[in-house]
């Protein structure tokens, strides 16, 4: 009896321990927002507001990129308590050198002379296709190689492998997926980084992405809200305009931002773009001293009336970089930010150079200035917490409160997941998806034969590796045959008189053309050095009998241009391949794999199967995109049969989840100015449950139940051990 006594107390022990634990944990895992908040210093919440740029650093003699924190670099991190940064490809150069990195700085912050103990937003623009910082990681096809698949499903698996090689590195925040609608031929930054020029698509395969990086425990930010598609000026170097009304936007751009946050997006990016007929508001240019119109990044109408009012969005927001040239060239970066915060944005993406310790300190100036800007009344403190109590509650939802950061094992586990043979491999099958081939007189596929000629003219030489890897791959595979004279070069510095031999005695061309705006494609702008090449190659060609198929890498309205190919295929991305990738060790350079797709496909590895997620438009005189459509969403031909299909892309939305009609054409109206104050919102208003990745009530109840069934185990527990030991 004595022994049943004492195994029954040790158990009422156990019990007992594990319930008290469990409600410890539980109240780990759902602590409040608002409550940590409370206790932070006003310096301390605009820390939190702060995201910064660790890229470069001299020590006086030499500059280079930062691939570990040095002193003076911690102190400044420890001394005003960021609330995030932003690496690029230089300090995510290695596998194991970036998981050291990202756990250096997070342990950097929870140090105890730290002055927050709050880890950081560690964020990349790891986009894919041309967009990418995981120096050793998986590019894949980019948005609209997996628009052009059809396959919304693909996406999420795709997105999520993004975010798994993320996560094994420490980065918990992906600037991605781009959400603007590439709704102009002419947009000189977008363009492939957009889903489609259709509002619908890009929201379908939006939320996918979104949903692919969310499973793998990485935030999205969704950018570039209210939209950059329908622009011709780039950001970085001016200040673009879209002259369109609130009713036209609610009908295009908008459309997919609604999407993202009926499906709780983490995170939303402002575009640095004027919207004149909504924001009216005009600031003097420090540059020029013109009055010029404010971006939407400073427009408090826009982010606060219309995405936090009108769409229903109470999620982090935050800036593109406050370093771009539509900024700094016309407003100054402390007007900006104040604007900004003012307008309701929450976290500002500061790009100053980490040059040296005098730059450094320039992050902490500006964390001076807002705190004097809250002291004499141009930011009120409620703004300040309200933006902080969205971070925290972000960190919350991601799991990051409470982590730990093992460096050692952050590494290892990195080395296995990062680049690996088996994303490389999905990588490869996501991409001939996407292969589009929108034009092919008797040319394809190549059925190669022993004494036939094949020359590749590449546009850049980083695409030279790209062309041999794939005639390495046709030949271990039998479709490039022994005997057959393979040519590889790059035309950058050539004409096509210059290569004239090659030309007439190749059976087959292949030339790239690799498109990023509208005077790429006019022969007479100094930028039109492909067109001249690629003009003046189909007519040798052609006189001579072979045959000329062109592959566009980039922007794929060049299919318009080049219609006197025998053959025109797209792959949406020009990443190449600086190295040769020979071994998949974890460390492996990153590459892209689209162009080797797209010869593989035209020797008939696997036929073309992509459809065109944009409208393709005839061309004018100068390269200029008219009203006509040559090529029509949805267009795409095969080997099957030479007749264009769309019954592939219209099945793939019939089998995908769509964005509901309510979704997507959500009635909005911009209140007048005076309803919607950005200083009125409460610590109850601060973080909204149902969008922004916030904690969902379910989910609470759920816990809620789970520590009452604990504490009556408990009790019963006794009672029973009670009865027992009488």
């Amino acid at each position: 009896m004595k022994n049943l006594k004492r195994v029954l107390a040790a158990l009422l022990s156990v019990i007992i321990c594990i319930s008290v634990s469990s409600v410890f944990a539980v109240q780990a895992e759902t602590t409040d927002a608002a409550e940590l908040v409370s206790e932070m210093t006003l310096r301390q919440k605009i820390g939190q507001m702060m995201m910064i740029s660790l890229r470069n650093y001299s020590n006086g003699e030499e500059t280079t990129a930062i691939t570990k924190l040095n002193d003076n670099i911690k102190e400044q991190l420890k001394e005003y308590g960021f609330g995030g940064v932003v690496l690029f490809g230089g300090t995510l150069g290695g596998t194991e050198q970036a998981a050291r990195l990202t756990c250096e700085l997070q342990n950097t912050m929870l140090a105890e002379d730290s002055v927050s103990k709050i880890p950081l937003l560690i964020s990349a623009d790891q986009e894919g296709g041309n967009i990418y910082r995981l120096q050793t990681g998986t590019v894949f096809g980019g948005n609209m190689s997996l628009a052009a698949t059809g396959d919304t499903e693909l996406t999420q698996n795709v997105a999520q492998k993004i975010g798994e090689e993320m996560d094994a590195l420490g980065v918990n925040l992906d600037f991605a997926p781009v959400l603007d609608v590439n709704n102009n031929q002419s947009n000189p930054i977008i363009g492939v980084r957009s889903f489609s020029d259709d509002p619908q698509m890009v929201s379908r395969f939006g939320t996918a992405y979104i949903n692919g990086l969310n499973s793998s425990g990485v935030a999205a930010t969704v950018k570039h809200f209210p939209g950059h598609g329908d622009t011709d000026t780039d950001s970085h170097t001016g200040l673009p305009c879209v002259d369109k009304s609130y009713d036209e936007l609610k009908e295009t751009e908008l459309v997919p931002f609604q999407a993202a946050i009926n499906n709780g997006v983490d995170m939303i990016m402002t575009a640095h773009i004027q919207y004149p007929q909504i924001e009216t508001t005009r600031l003097t240019s420090i540059s020029s001293g013109e009055q010029v119109y404010i971006p939407a990044t400073m427009s408090k109408k826009i982010i606060t009336d219309i995405l936090r009012g009108d769409m229903g969005y109470d999620g982090v927001v935050c800036t593109d970089s406050m370093a771009m040239a539509a900024i700094t060239s016309n407003f100054g970066q402390k007007e900006a930010v104040k604007y900004a915060i003012n307008a309701g944005v929450d976290m500002m993406l500061l790009q100053i150079d980490t040059l040296n310790a005098d730059n450094v300190k320039d992050y902490g100036a500006l964390v001076d200035a807002v705190e004097e800007m809250v002291n004499n009344g141009e930011i009120s403190e409620s703004r300040i917490t309200e933006s902080a109590t969205r971070i925290i509650q972000l960190k919350i939802n991601r799991g990051l409160i409470n982590k730990t950061y093992n460096a050692d094992e952050y590494a290892a586990n990195a080395l296995k997941i990062v680049g690996s043979k088996a994303n490389h491999d999905f990588e490869w099958e996501s991409v001939m998806k996407s292969i589009t081939m929108v034009k092919n007189d008797d040319t394809l596929p190549i059925k190669a034969q022993s004494g036939q000629k094949i020359a590749f003219f590449t546009a850049y030489g980083n695409e030279v590796n790209n062309m041999q890897y794939a005639v390495d791959r046709l030949k271990a595979e039998g479709l490039i045959p022994d005997g057959v004279d393979i040519e590889i070069a790059s035309y950058r510095n050539s004409t096509a008189e210059d290569v004239a031999e090659t030309l007439k005695t190749s059976d087959y061309v292949f030339v790239i053309s690799e498109t990023y705006g509208d005077n790429y494609m006019n022969a007479e702008h100094t930028s039109g050095w492909q067109a001249r090449f690629i003009d003046g190659a189909a007519k040798i060609v052609h006189e001579n009998g072979n045959k000329l198929i062109v592959i566009s890498c980039y922007l794929p309205y060049d299919a318009a241009r080049y219609t006197e190919a025998d053959a025109f295929l797209i792959c949406y991305c020009a990443s190449g391949m600086n190295v040769y990738p020979t071994e998949y060790n974890g460390e492996t350079a990153a590459y892209g794999a689209n162009l080797s797709a797209a010869v593989c496909v035209a020797f008939n590895e696997a036929a073309p199967t992509g459809k065109l997620p944009v409208n393709l438009r005839k061309l004018d005189e100068n390269a200029k995109a008219t009203d006509e459509v040559l090529y029509p969403i949805g267009y795409g031909l095969t080997y099957e049969s030479e007749e264009p299909s769309t019954e592939a892309a219209t099945a793939a939305e019939e089998t995908t989840q769509s964005v509901t009609e309510t979704e997507t054409t959500q009635t909005v109206t911009v209140p007048a100015p005076d309803n919607a104050s950005a200083n009125s919102a409460t610590k109850d208003s601060a973080v909204n449950p149902t969008n922004g990745g916030a904690v969902q009530t379910g989910e609470s109840s759920i816990t809620v139940l789970a520590i009452l069934a604990l504490m009556l185990l408990a009790i019963a527990a006794v009672y029973l051990g009670k009865k027992l030991t009488k």
